[in-house]
């Protein structure tokens, strides 16, 4: 009884963490104030930003802040940041221990940031660049180069199949389709024209043939009566 209810507990704050997430307008977008950001060590350092809700809505009721990796040294500290200036802009004042490459990206409980950290060199305190061992920048791009590794690979995209000017492939064997289909309808009609041709002579001919049976009765009766007066004729 004791579990199901700690479990029910558990689902009900969890849907709140949710519902609180979307009211609040589910993502943000940070652009910082400068391209580069290269602080130099030891002194205080002010870093701006400007939060936009779903990229386009500058907003200023989020809580931001502001964490800084010392890639160099594998240890992260949280600088938080307050609202100064126009509506969206925030700024956070960082100082960092010591020079090297480091890592910033912007955190909060309001929005989703989805973003990836941002590599920056911290400068000397004098304003030098800083000497990085080759051996450390070597580290850092094998840990880069797996953790892209662990990442999913996508299916590559499909190669785009580009179709030579003129009628395609398709077309012509399409158009020769129908043309063969054509000459065997036309074949066809060929061979009906001439069968009917051919029982139209048949026709003819058996007309003509009755028509001179039924006339070789009378031809003979008629030269049956002319002989008998042609002999008289002649004998008078």
């Amino acid at each position: 009884m004791l579990r199901t209810l700690v479990a029910t507990l558990v689902a009900s704050l969890a849907a709140l963490l949710l519902a609180s997430v979307a009211f609040g307008g589910g993502w943000a977008h940070i652009q910082p104030d400068q391209a580069t950001f290269e602080p130099p060590a030891g002194r205080p350092t002010e870093f701006g930003f400007t939060v936009l809700q779903h990229g386009q809505t500058p907003v200023s009721w989020v809580h931001p802040s502001v964490v800084v990796t010392d890639l160099m040294a594998g240890s992260s500290r949280t600088y938080p940041a307050t609202q100064s200036g126009p509506e969206g802009h925030f700024v956070a004042s960082i100082t960092l221990a010591s020079p090297g490459l480091h890592t910033w990206e912007v955190t909060m409980s309001d929005l989703i940031v989805e973003a990836s950290p941002v590599t920056f060199v911290a400068l000397n305190a004098d304003g030098g660049v800083p000497a990085i061992s080759p051996a450390v920048v070597l580290q850092l791009a094998i840990e880069a180069v797996e953790a892209q590794r662990d990442q999913p690979v996508s299916e590559p995209p499909a190669p785009t199949v580009v179709e030579p000017a003129g009628p395609s492939m398709t077309a012509i064997s399409a158009r020769v389709d129908a043309l063969a289909t054509g000459m065997t309808s036309l074949r066809s009609e060929l061979t009906m024209m001439r069968v009917l041709l051919i029982g139209l002579a048949a026709s003819v001919v058996a007309i003509i043939g009755v028509a001179a049976v039924l006339a070789w009765p009378r031809r003979r009766a008629s030269v049956g009566v002319e002989g008998p007066a042609s002999e008289a004729v002649l004998g008078g």
